[in-house]
């Protein structure tokens, strides 16, 4: 693989995604990611994703840099395969895997357990600089720490966005999520299907738009001293998640990390 000649010699924005599908895409698109120096973060395996070949058929990486106006940039995994992670921009010698590994580079994800388990398995990717918005969550309660809350719930009760926002937020994840529900009439190979169709695309883009004023909103609610703890909180996540017989489904995936449900006064905000 190749590597950065520096890794200062990137922006250290934060980059905003959420693992889940995004859609068909090409070199050139991934290409001129890497040109306009743009950090990149995963996006997606698809929902009940189980066995090597589904995970593989359903794998996507989405990304965006900057808060409003920001493009969506996606990229199948299924199409590209291996290239995907192994090749340089243009102008620069960093690949997407380099800039995933990176520790100069941080990356706001929610709930990277999955992705980072698909990631790391199918293509040996070790993520690195991780930013858990999961988990900034978990510490921002004052009280109830023991359970994870999903994306639905954190930005239904976000103090960062109104009523207005989170309402047509949440209708439209509704809808694209009742698109891939057979119990609701959707189909569940829909994230397979090529050519990819719009409305998968507008699932991932909505997924990931919502980040940037969560991340703020907790950032501000944690100390310093509270962030160290979620970011090694995180790390310990994302190394559980490499284990081979790590399983992405089950009870344990709804508790939060022991270290964020102990109450400690003494590590500022964290309370």
């Amino acid at each position: 693989m190749r590597r950065p000649q520096s890794e200062n010699a990137v922006a250290v924005k934060p980059l905003w995604s959420h693992l889940f599908a995004a859609p068909n895409s090409n070199k050139t698109r991934l290409a001129q990611s890497f040109r306009a120096e743009k950090v990149t973060c995963p996006s997606s395996s698809g929902p009940a994703c189980r066995g090597r070949r589904s995970r593989r058929d359903r794998l996507f990486i989405g990304f965006r840099q900057g808060l409003l106006h920001a493009t969506t940039y996606v990229i199948d995994i299924v199409a590209l395969g291996d290239a995907a992670f192994m090749t340089p921009g243009c102008e620069s010698s960093w690949t997407m895997q380099s800039v995933l590994e990176s520790t100069a580079v941080p990356k706001v994800v929610f709930d990277i357990r999955s992705q980072s388990n698909a990631l790391f398995t199918l293509f040996g990717v070790r993520l690195g600089n991780i930013h858990e918005i999961q988990l900034m969550e978990v510490a921002c309660r004052p009280t109830s720490r023991v359970y994870v809350s999903g994306l639905v719930k954190c930005v239904w009760t976000c103090p960062g966005l109104d009523d207005a926002d989170k309402q047509h937020w949440v209708s439209r994840k509704a809808h694209y999520r009742e698109l891939c529900n057979p119990a609701y009439g959707g189909d569940d190979a829909l994230l397979e299907r090529r050519p990819i169709e719009p409305a998968v695309v507008n699932m991932c883009a909505t997924n990931i738009e919502s980040l940037p004023i969560l991340w703020d909103t907790y950032k501000a609610q944690n100390g310093g001293l509270s962030m160290k703890r979620i970011l090694t909180a995180t790390r310990e996540r994302i190394a559980a998640s490499q284990a081979s017989d790590y399983k992405t489904q089950g009870k344990h995936m709804t508790f939060a990390p022991p270290s964020l449900q102990v109450r400690r006064a003494s590590f500022g905000r964290y309370r």
